[in-house]
């Protein structure tokens, strides 16, 4: 947040449309790894249902930092699992598809 010397970092992956870039895993939890290093989160919000992500992320949870996923309903549950907490991305979604129709 402002004054706080902490960050927001967002990194877009839609695995759903095409395949992950080679290498996308590995630099996601190099930046974990790397921002909590430097202490610069308490939490990540780690949108993905990338099961190769689940040896960071308990590695990571190790270390202190929590990390919460969201992931699709029909997937990730083995990085979910391995999550502090996790949440379902399938009804916020249907939410802003809805209020986008509302809108337009």
């Amino acid at each position: 947040g402002r004054g706080t010397g902490r960050s927001v970092r967002i990194i877009v992956v839609d695995s759903r449309s095409g395949g992950i870039e080679k290498g996308v895993d590995t630099a996601i939890v190099t930046d974990l790894l790397t921002l909590a290093w430097e202490q610069a989160f308490d939490v990540a919000i780690l949108v993905s249902s990338d099961s190769d992500l689940v040896p960071g992320v308990e590695r990571l949870q190790q270390r202190g930092p929590k990390v919460i996923n969201g992931t699709w309903r029909e997937h990730g549950h083995h990085l979910a699992k391995a999550s502090w907490g996790s949440f379902d991305l399938d009804g916020i979604v249907a939410e802003l598809r809805e209020a986008d129709s509302a809108a337009t």
